[in-house]
């Protein structure tokens, strides 16, 4: 156990100084840094006055109101949020394995899984995290009874759906042991994912929306989380299936990671 925590300890600081390594290279052009965040906060904007838009004309969107599908999208920002700061690196995994420089990471005294997963998160993204908590908070003042035990449930739900989002990442990434470009393969799993900001309920077939929920699992993502916070009868199915998914594709990730490896040629071999 102690070794455990000894462990965890040390890649939690190695992760810290990686952190801060990123804001010092992103601070040394300040006015690029602040394009790109007013550049994301308009495309936010634009989302959020789309939805409001649509619903101008509808009361509901398959069993969801104005400020339960606002809380799908302040969760859907929080997540992709955290994904671009925490795992954004991996976008990278391609061009190390195309042009040799995943060797050197091979042979850092680190796990090479993390390494090559942490070392760069891009801090811009904060914005979006800033911007779906305060969608949150909005949605709290008009939606009456959100109790304590709603919001611990959303958070853990919240990490359950960050951990799918970085293994499914993960895997497909890791096709570039295989492809070398894989940059089409994750633009269709990108607009994928780009869905998990509506409902799943809006999948009216059970073969499309069991689809959406356990092999492309966009509704532990935003849906699942913001049913948690914001509808009165929690769903408890949900919410331990929410774990089980995390799991699954958590281990299944770390293991095709590790099979990846394992045919992978060295640039100098």
């Amino acid at each position: 156990m102690k070794v455990m925590a000894s462990s965890l300890k040390k890649y939690f600081q190695i992760f810290l100084h990686l952190q801060k390594f990123n804001l010092m290279k992103k601070m040394a052009y300040p006015m690029s840094f602040l394009n790109l965040l007013a550049t994301i906060l308009l495309v936010m904007f634009l989302h959020v006055l789309f939805i409001k838009i649509n619903f101008n004309y509808i009361t509901s969107l398959a069993g969801w109101t104005f400020y339960q599908v606002l809380a799908i999208v302040g969760t859907y920002m929080i997540m992709e949020g955290l994904a671009w700061i925490l795992f954004a690196n991996l976008n990278s995994l391609s061009l190390q394995i195309k042009d040799g420089s995943l060797d050197g990471i091979l042979l850092k005294p680190i796990d090479t899984q993390f390494f090559v997963s942490f070392w760069r998160g891009d801090l811009e993204d904060v914005v979006r995290i800033i911007t779906g908590v305060c969608l949150l908070f909005l949605v709290a003042e008009n939606i009456a009874g959100i109790t304590s035990l709603q919001l611990f449930l959303f958070l853990l739900t919240l990490l359950n759906g960050v951990i799918i989002m970085y293994s499914v990442n993960l895997i497909v990434r890791c096709a570039g042991f295989w492809i070398i470009e894989v940059t089409s393969l994750w633009l269709l799993m990108d607009k994928l994912f780009d869905n998990s900001q509506y409902p799943t309920d809006i999948y009216s077939q059970k073969i499309l929306r069991a689809f959406f929920t356990f092999v492309i699992p966009l509704a532990f993502v935003a849906t699942v989380p913001a049913k948690m916070l914001t509808w009165r009868a929690v769903d408890w199915q949900f919410f331990g299936l929410s774990f089980l998914v995390a799991a699954v594709f958590f281990v299944l990730a770390r293991w095709f990671w590790k099979f990846s490896l394992r045919h992978y040629s060295s640039a100098s071999s």
